[in-house]
């Protein structure tokens, strides 16, 4: 967060099942940004980024190939 004139501006980082779609996800990010918007004062916008979970967190392996 940092403050742009007497207002606040965000950005977030919210990381989502991979299986997700781009309109789930996309729903995600706006759910979030009005979220932060209500619940922190004299915060102006947000901008939320969506990320998926990488595919150690689901299997438990890396999905780095073997060097």
């Amino acid at each position: 967060m940092r403050w742009i004139g007497h207002a606040l501006r965000a950005e977030a980082e919210v990381v989502v099942d991979r299986t997700l779609t781009v309109v789930a996800g996309h729903q995600v990010a706006v759910a979030a940004e009005r979220a932060l918007i209500h619940a922190v004062p004299r915060l102006l916008a947000a901008t939320v980024h969506i990320d998926h979970a990488p595919a150690e967190a689901r299997t438990g392996r890396s999905a780095a190939p073997n060097l």
